[in-house]
């Protein structure tokens, strides 16, 4: 490689640094909002999923109430192996496609952004 090469590298990734940092800086101020967000309303979900998870439940408990506790308990733990188990990339394609394909709505993509996140870092 020459040094001409180098030079020239260097030069272009200065002029996109340089005539593009505006839309970089949008770029990340967006990836924050999302980030922090999600991040924060996740940590909601999954305080109540642990919650929820580790109440005691022993056989002198109504009958009623230990089913129901169990086929919750059975709900949660499905979500918390979907959500874990998948890559957050394909629960945002199926998210984000598959609502607006199915359910012909618009979600924005913020909403989505943010909604992807949450329930991600919730699991």
């Amino acid at each position: 490689m020459s040094a001409s090469a180098n030079s020239s590298f260097i030069e272009w990734v200065i002029f996109i640094a340089h005539d593009y940092w505006p839309l970089f800086l949008r770029g990340a101020e967006t990836t924050l909002i999302i980030a922090l967000t999600g991040t924060i309303i996740g940590f909601g979900i999954g305080v109540l999923i642990g919650v929820i998870r580790t109440i005691p439940i022993d056989h002198t408990t109504n009958l009623i109430k230990r089913i129901v506790f169990k086929i919750v308990n059975f709900i949660l733990l499905c979500y918390i192996e979907i959500f874990r188990g998948t890559p957050m990339m394909v629960q945002a394609m199926v998210i984000f496609y598959g609502v607006a394909l199915l359910y012909q709505i618009h979600l924005s993509t913020y909403f989505a952004g943010i909604f992807i996140v949450s329930i991600n870092t919730g699991a």
